[in-house]
């Protein structure tokens, strides 16, 4: 009962694996695969399809732990021995454990179970069946094995060695051998061949072996002993002994228990030297060597062998006991025994429950569908709205996983898989004539392994007049193809562009972004515990994996839009000189601007070769007309972050959220137009800094490993605002990170010596610290620490004292230090009203608006912003009413400035007049300055969350109170006011006069 319970808790985890689309779809279809050939596994879709039908895919996981439970039933009683119960059960526990880790809802599973049948059998029937209804039977069996799984090779090798070991076995005992050995052997041979002929009755195997012989070759081999007919052996092939390997599974233990079951294998093999049967070992050999070659045959050799193994320890002991035969042991030690056996049986039961036997995350048991829910979205905005997305056709797909889930979800939709025609777009060359035969108007791209579907997206991204992209959800991405053949266009006023700020698509109900953020409440350890017994974990998360394809979608933008963006200043001149030469009838004007046009298209240079200092000023007039624009497709960007915002707040633990959303903030802040604002409005390149900042450090805090790639873009980004401390230090774990995983990589050199100048250059600085800070106060130590560029340290001197010891100034650093390393939540939690007048009611709420904003509670940042632009509380000033009062202002002045009388007092009397005057508009501009800023800000995160209307108003608000500078240019609030506005109006039809 306990391997019965252990081995079904092992094997009670959700399905996750994306082909059992496929089997279902196959089932449906009565064996065919996604092409309408016979499939290998026809049976096995069929059985999963009923039963599919019936329960659901509870049912079938349900199923699943159920076999395995029985497996280890089976086992047991092939195992077990007269002489003690405690050690089969050991052995067929570490059996369980070692064949967990792959009892997915395949076929393969299937062969787990038939396999340990087939030994049963086999050890309780030492001679050969005399009936041929027996051998029908096991034809039987054996053919429906062929069409479960393609493991049925296995059973067909354990029924060969074992019978093979019997017959040496019996040549060894028989002192002279009769004639009678060869001719069993002769039978054994024929009756293989007999059952390997049962294992053609498979549709599939037929087509192959007789009506297709140019398939042939294609022999259904199981995905262990793939590598022997391919030549890429070393992506099929890896050790358990390999050190990437030992690394991979350290942190689990039904992994790590294969190697005591080698162990016990090759020990009762040499203890039980005195019972040696070829029957155990030939099995026993060749499966142990195929596991030593390929991790994958690992449960095939724990099947095969284990009971074999037990039952050579059983006999050694029995034999060890029989020459020295032990006294019963006191029925109190049998009590103690027995409490010790059922405690550690209770306690394996019990980490088996959230999966800590097995490997991390760890979750409950649970019996149900965990599959990405993107594909079956896509599916359905297919059947619900593909015949009004555009041209009618199939699709095609540029992998088999999302053919096998959209032949399942949409069957109403002929879609196919070409390789050759995929291998040809991805390379750049033209496939109309293919789709146009093959009946296709749209491509669907998926892959469970979003890095594969970057040569894809940089191909049908680039050229996007052809390839309109359709839908986005999740990390599908449907485009269609416009035929140049086609009259129309079917895709009018259909497409996603991606160039404008995208909204979600149509048939998505969900908000852009929760304003609230996340929740900052710090489980108790009780809370913990419950969840880990009780809290499913996050596999798939379709908000996540939207973030990262529309990230990927920005990234591979980078490749071409700048070069689109000079593109777009060249046509700029040329229609301005084009404008120029017609604009005008003076021939001097217009010769004068033709040349001042010229120069624009092309880099003055003096008859010396040396730039001209024309050249300067068109330089720096190009260089910011491409800094102002994004190097990337906005839409997707806008959108990326949007999705990632909601993978945090739906899933709080998920680093992998966390990174995706600071690696967005990051290209923000480096890469997009509001790089020529954030120069010298540098709230908004707090702001940007702060919220990446804060993804990242929430995205190393969760994970207990964090990737190399979080290490990274911490790293990358405080280096571009000095803090080379914190920097070195991320770069460091990442190198770490990345040696673990690749430690035979090499290195690259020139990275080694960056790596080691900026190691250096950070020592020097600590070097200048320790001699400049020497007996100095807590609070002088940490300002000189951050202004050697190294706020870690100061940060660090400060967190570990008391606020007594460094006093208000300490506090303002400390604060400020926190915000800029992503420390938010602790912001928050430090800063109460209490604060408020000694660091200053700017720095304080500026403070908290920037981790409510790294958080993502959107309602509390503003709340914050606006109390900085005076707690208006969302009310505007009237502009007319401020052009009024400062006319009132100066018309005062004006009449003070009436001659009254010349003498020294009446002089006096106006000059304090005009003192008085202009400290009020210079007062007034101050403000009005600061509630153009904070407009900026506002407005900038009302466009992150998608408030069109809200940002606009702020944008206008920006721009009416923001001051001139000489009359005629732009302040750079004015530059941000006015990309707001033009941002925002063009969504709602409005534009702003």
């Amino acid at each position: 009962m306990f391997l019965f319970v252990f081995g079904f808790l092992l094997a009670s985890f959700p399905a996750r694996n994306f082909d059992i689309w496929g089997h279902l779809a196959t089932g449906r279809s009565w064996g065919a695969d996604t092409n309408g050939a016979p499939s290998f596994t026809s049976l096995y879709g069929i059985i999963v399809y009923v039963g599919y039908a019936i329960g659901g895919g509870s049912l079938l996981v349900f199923l699943k732990a159920v076999s395995m439970g029985l497996l280890g039933v089976v086992l047991y009683r092939t195992a077990k021995s007269s002489t003690t119960a405690l050690l089969p059960s050991v052995v067929v526990g570490l059996i369980l454990m070692t064949i967990s880790l792959r009892t997915n809802l395949q076929p393969q599973t299937a062969t787990y179970l038939l396999l340990g049948l087939t030994v049963y059998w086999l050890s309780r029937n030492p001679l050969l069946p005399t009936r041929t209804g027996s051998w029908l039977l096991i034809g039987l069996f054996l053919a429906c094995w062929a069409n479960l799984d393609r493991g049925f090779v296995y059973g067909l090798a354990t029924f060969s060695l074992i019978w093979l070991g019997r017959s040496f076995d019996r040549s060894s005992a028989i002192p002279h051998p009769s004639r009678k050995l060869p001719a069993l052997r002769n039978r054994v041979a024929l009756i293989l061949v007999l059952l390997a002929g049962a294992c053609l009755l498979n549709p599939a195997h037929i087509s192959i072996t007789l009506l297709d012989p140019i398939r042939r070759g294609d022999f259904p081999l199981p995905t262990e002993l793939r590598w022997l007919t391919t030549r890429h052996t070393a992506e099929l092939l890896r050790s358990p002994f390999t050190e990437a390997y030992l690394r991979s599974i350290r942190e689990s233990p039904a992994a790590l228990a294969y190697y005591p079951l080698l162990l016990l294998c090759l020990i009762g093999f040499v203890w039980n030297r005195a019972g040696f049967r070829w029957e155990r070992f030939l099995p026993s050999a060749a499966f142990a060597l195929l596991s030593v070659l390929s991790d994958r045959a690992i449960p095939i050799f724990a099947i095969v062998c284990g009971p074999m193994a037990s039952l050579n320890l059983c006999e050694a002991l029995a034999r060890r006991r029989s020459r020295s035969p032990e006294e019963m042991a006191s029925a109190s030690r049998r009590w103690i025994f027995a409490a010790i056996q059922l405690l550690l049986a209770t306690a394996f039961l019990l980490a088996a429950w959230p999966g800590w036997l097995q490997r991390a995350p760890y979750e409950p048991r649970r019996w149900a569908f965990d599959l990405p829910g993107s594909p079956a979205a896509a599916s359905e905005f297919l059947r619900s709205r593909g015949s009004h997305a555009g041209a009618e056709g199939r699709c095609l797909h540029l992998s088999a996983d999302s053919q096998m889930a959209f032949r399942w979800h949409c069957p109403e939709d002929d879609g196919r898989y070409d390789a050759k025609m995929v291998a040809a777009l991805l390379k750049g060359q033209s496939i109309d004539a293919e789709l146009r035969t093959g009946g296709y108007s749209r491509i669907v791209l998926y892959h469970p392994d979003l890095e594969q579907m970057r040569p894809a997206l940089n191909a049908l991204l680039r050229d996007r007049y052809r390839w309109p992209l359709l839908y986005i959800g999740g990390d599908v991405a449907i485009f269609g193809w416009r035929d140049p053949a086609w009259g129309d266009d079917p895709y009018a006023g259909r497409a996603i562009d991606l160039t404008r700020l995208w909204l979600p698509n149509p048939e998505s109900e969900r908000a852009p972004v929760p304003l609230g953020g996340p929740s900052l409440a710090t489980p108790t350890w009780q809370e913990a515990t419950r969840a880990t017994f009780t809290r499913p974990r996050t596999v798939h998360s379709r908000d996540r994996e939207e973030a990262a394809l529309l990230l990927m979608m920005a990234e591979v933008s980078q490749r071409w839009i700048p070069h689109i963006n000079r593109q777009g200043w060249v046509f700029e001149q040329i229609a301005g000189l084009v404008g120029g030469a017609i604009g005008t009838t003076n021939p001097l004007l217009t010769a004068t601007d033709t040349a001042i046009r010229f120069n624009y298209l092309s880099a003055p240079v003096s008859d010396t070769g040396q730039p001209t200092p024309l050249y300067g000023m068109v330089e720096r007039q190009f260089e910011y007309a491409q800094a102002s624009r994004d190097d990337f497709l906005p839409g997707a960007m806008t959108a990326a972050i949007r999705a990632g915002r909601r993978a945090v707040v739906d899933h709080p633990d998920d680093p992998r959220a966390a990174v995706l959303l600071g690696e967005a903030y990051l290209m923000v802040l480096l890469h997009s137009h509001e790089r020529v604002g954030s120069r010298e409005f540098k709230q908004l390149r707090e702001l940007r800094q702060a919220q990446a900042a804060a993804a990242l450090h929430r995205a190393v805090r969760l994970s207990p490993a964090p990737s190399s790639k979080a290490h990274r873009l911490s790293a990358q980004m405080f280096r571009e605002i000095g803090y080379f401390d914190l920097s070195l230090e991320h770069l460091t774990a990442a190198r770490k990170a990345e040696k673990s995983s690749a430690p035979n990589e090499k290195l690259d050199p020139d990275q080694e010596r960056n790596f080691a100048a900026f190691q250096e250059q950070v020592a020097k600085r600590r070097e200048k610290f320790d001699k400049e800070s020497n007996g100095l106060r807590v609070v002088d130590r940490a300002t000189i620490a951050d202004d050697l560029n190294l706020p870690g340290l100061a940060l660090e001197l400060l967190l570990k004292s008391d606020i007594s010891a460094f006093g208000t100034a300490g506090l303002k650093l400390q604060l400020e230090l926190m915000v800029r390393t992503g420390r938010a939540a602790e912001v928050i939690e430090w800063t109460s009203p209490e604060q408020r007048e000694p660091v200053g009611l700017r720095n304080y709420h500026w403070w908290r608006a920037q981790a409510f904003a790294g958080l993502g509670d959107y309602t509390s940042a503003d709340r914050e912003l606006v109390a900085i632009g005076g707690g208006a509380n969302e009310v505007i000033p009237d502009p007319d009413l401020l052009v009024a009062t400062a006319a009132a202002i100066v018309s005062k002045n004006l009449l003070g400035e009436a001659p009254h009388g010349t003498g020294l007092p009446d002089t006096v009397r106006r000059m304090l007049a005009r003192s008085d005057a202009v400290g009020e508009l210079n007062k007034m501009e101050s403000q009005l300055k600061n509630l153009a800023e904070v407009s900026v800000l506002r407005g900038t995160l009302a466009l992150e969350i998608g408030d069109w209307r809200e940002a606009r108003r702020q944008g206008e608000a920006a721009l009416d109170f923001a001051p001139l500078r000489s009359g005629r240019f732009a302040t750079p609030l004015r530059v941000m006011g006015q990309s707001l506005v033009d941002r925002a109006a063009p969504l709602d039809g409005s534009i702003r006069k």
